[in-house]
């Protein structure tokens, strides 16, 4: 046995004496296509039972590595986003990095939005809403952005180094190749890192699972020799982690959770295919989408039956309130607590209501909004648009979109349920486009992912 692994295999084994178990992940970068490497990769890790989180590049993405997911690979397999398209944007001099500063952020954002939808088209559920920028390098101030954009995690390599609020950020420490020499390390090596590692997690210093990084492409026979090395030595006295856990909590990790945040409600909200395949009208003089809800003209209101739905929920959510606290009129604390429960539900049934009566109107002049207090913004003096994500969950399925449209002092919301939301973001768009008003990244890159063209028209 080697230096390196018998300092691993006693590290190991001081882990056990305490009575702890230590955590591992792997990661592999640059996937684009099925390969014979990439297989390789996936046999060496289906032995010892070892899941693999795969960054995937969005924008060279292959139908092969689909069909290799769908017919192939098992599902140990989880599927990270890996940057846009893996191209430097960056000057001559200076490290690679394809979402750097050289470009605006705007431009930048508005990829890795869109390159997650692309992997989210392609694979559906395996994609994990996680960020793994090309080269392990990013922008600072792109960091804030990535949870409006529908990510819950963030990884690069070595220490974290973003504090991302909202976000999880899990990186990876050890890299079987030597990027210096384009070799492998060797076992040994790579087996020496993991124990340092270990030794500084189990007195207290350092946090997290240890990651570790393989380059499936570029792997040469020690590359190889050093992954079944260190699987061997940790078969049985260490837990390795699917991505799944890793970005969602049950890793112990510094980054507290984040909220997944993404577009598209399981209740009849506009996706975002629905929004891209769109018309998209010069005019709404009887253009417009012709889904329920139209009133006439291009006014749209929520459907009587979504209203009716809302509105029988709320009714029963009373009754049953009413009944708990029928059952405890002596005790005044279940009394008090089914008087916030009823409260919650009356303004439920009240919004329902409202949300009926209020009418999105949209002309070639304005954007009006009917509700006991109207609301009314002609386009000449729209100057802000904003996109916002909201979601209550993490499973990356349910959340909604709000529209917040700005203008001549007035102030116009419209949630991504109503009806009229689909022809008012568009026109929207266009209309700022038209004027040359900026928006911010966030409402651009939500922009480009729902299929919108965000760039400059003239007047």
């Amino acid at each position: 046995m080697t230096e390196g692994l018998k300092r691993l295999t006693e590290e190991l084994e001081r882990w056990d004496a305490a009575g702890l178990r230590p955590q591992f992940w792997l990661r592999d970068d640059d996937a684009v296509r099925d390969t014979p490497e990439l297989r390789r990769l996936v046999d060496a890790c289906r032995p010892s039972a070892v899941p693999l989180s795969l960054a995937v590049i969005p924008n060279g993405a292959e139908q092969c590595l689909q069909n290799a997911f769908e017919d192939v690979f098992g599902p140990q397999i989880s599927l990270l986003v890996h940057g846009f398209a893996h191209e430097n944007h960056e000057p001559e001099g200076i490290k690679k990095c394809e979402l750097g500063p050289s470009r605006p952020l705007a431009t930048v954002a508005g990829e890795v939005a869109l390159g997650k939808a692309r992997l989210e088209q392609l694979f559906g559920a395996r994609v994990l809403p996680v960020l793994v920028p090309p080269w392990n390098r990013m922008r600072p101030d792109l960091a804030p952005l990535l949870s409006e954009l529908g990510f819950v995690g963030l990884s690069t390599f070595g220490a974290q180094c973003f504090g991302a609020g909202g976000l999880v950020e899990v990186n990876t420490h050890v890299d079987l190749m030597d990027w210096r020499s384009r070799k492998g390390k060797t076992a040994d090596a790579v087996a020496e890192e993991i124990a340092q590692l270990l030794a500084t997690r189990r007195i207290g210093s350092a946090r997290g699972p240890v990651g570790v990084l393989a380059h499936h492409l570029v792997h040469d026979d020690a590359a190889w020799e050093a992954l079944a090395a260190v699987f061997a030595a940790t078969m049985g006295r260490g837990a390795w982690l699917r991505g799944e856990a890793v970005f969602g909590g049950e890793a112990l990790v510094e980054g507290g959770p984040g909220s997944a945040l993404r577009f598209g409600r399981d209740d009849g909200g506009p996706s975002r295919r629905s929004l891209a395949a769109a018309p998209q009208d010069e005019g709404f003089g009887g253009g417009g989408p012709s889904a329920g809800g139209r009133v006439g003209g291009a006014g749209f209101r929520q459907p009587w039956g979504v209203t009716v739905v809302a509105v029988l929920k709320a009714l029963a959510g009373l009754a049953v309130t009413g009944a708990v606290a029928l059952g405890g009129l002596g005790n005044p604390w279940v009394l008090a607590i089914a008087g916030i429960i009823a409260l919650l539900f009356g303004a439920q049934l009240i919004a329902a209501v409202a949300r009926h009566m209020s009418v999105i109107g949209i002309d070639d002049d304005a954007i009006t909004r009917s509700t006991p207090f109207g609301r009314q913004i002609r386009w000449a003096d729209l100057d802000d648009v904003e996109l916002r994500y909201f979601s209550t969950r993490r499973d990356r399925e349910n959340g909604w979109m709000d529209l917040v449209l700005r203008g001549g002092r007035q102030k116009i919301v419209i949630d991504s349920d109503h009806p009229g939301f689909d022809p008012a973001v568009r026109r929207a768009v266009r209309t700022l486009r038209k004027k040359g008003i900026a928006m911010s990244p966030a409402t651009i890159a939500n922009a480009i992912v729902l299929g919108l063209d965000v760039g400059p028209t003239g007047r």
